[in-house]
């Protein structure tokens, strides 16, 4: 099973976020937006931060 978020990706979630479960998923979706709209694979931590960037989250 491929990994949609790299753990770096999480780490970053994480540290935006607070460990705020609607913060989580608030930028979760964002940085999967983001990654769909550049066409790609997965998410990284470069990801998660211009998705919170663009959206401020």
């Amino acid at each position: 099973m491929n990994e949609v978020f790299t753990p770096s990706a999480l780490t970053a979630i994480h540290t935006i976020t607070g460990g705020i479960l609607r913060s989580i998923n608030n930028i979760a979706i964002a940085s999967l937006m983001y990654s769909t709209v550049r066409k790609m694979q997965v998410v990284n931590e470069e990801t998660v931060y211009q998705a919170n960037i663009e959206t401020g989250i």
